[in-house]
């Protein structure tokens, strides 16, 4: 029994939730949390309770995104995103020059959770598109071949294929200090006077779309609030 039973079976998913509220023990707590992360992980699960959506799919009139079109072929790709991942990755100074770029590890996939949302989500869509009224649309799958049909063999193409779509947030999370926060409800930094982040960095939750707007709604706050 692997973590992927928490993706797909949710008496399994219940009672390891269970265990790990009660006792901190189960398959939940295989997952190395910082106190920031734990706090996040909480609040995703209770997202998760309430009927959150997790996944949100999307066309794109094109098919060159995942694999390699032929000519005089016409193809259209189905993208499958993970709104509430619960990876997370850092960015670290490397370097005294103020003008040297970071150290960036975003993690993609570090938890096992993030990978088979998507591998049962991608195998869900596929077998959605194979029926009508998309079928009769459809000539064949071109990536992946058709030999791929266990949540297992979604896992490493989904492995082979993932990409971001650049929404960078929460290096700077606006949350307690003593979880990890670096700045507080008045987006002031922690242990500096006068000194503020307004961007998307103080976003502390993956909020489940584009945060362009979320950025310009911070800025706007902090403006009238200055």
């Amino acid at each position: 029994m692997t973590l992927d039973w928490l993706a797909w079976n949710q008496t399994y998913f219940n009672e390891q939730k269970e265990l790990y509220d009660a006792s901190q023990t189960g398959a939940f707590s295989d997952m190395t949390l910082t106190p920031l992360q734990a706090a996040q992980y909480n609040l995703t699960l209770q997202m998760a309770d309430s009927g959150v959506p997790f996944v949100a799919f999307t066309y794109l009139s094109r098919g060159d995104v995942a694999s390699t079109t032929q000519p005089n072929e016409g193809y259209v790709t189905m993208v499958v995103w993970n709104l509430h991942e619960l990876s997370r990755g850092s960015v670290h100074i490397n370097s005294s020059n103020p003008q040297a770029s970071p150290v960036i590890d975003p993690q993609y996939m570090a938890f096992e959770w993030d990978l088979s949302v998507l591998a049962s989500a991608t195998q869900f869509f596929d077998n959605m598109v194979a029926s009508e009224p998309f079928a009769s649309q459809i000539q064949a799958r071109n990536t992946p071949n058709s030999m791929v049909q266990t949540v297992s063999q979604w896992s490493e193409f989904v492995l082979e294929t993932v990409q971001s779509t650049n929404y960078l947030i929460g290096t700077t999370p606006m949350a307690a200090q003593n979880l990890g926060g670096v700045v507080d409800s008045r987006l002031r930094v922690y242990g500096l006077t006068s000194v503020c982040v307004v961007d998307a960095g103080v976003i502390p939750l993956t909020i489940g779309g584009p945060p362009q707007q979320t950025v310009y709604t911070i800025a706007e706050k902090v403006w009238r609030h200055t």
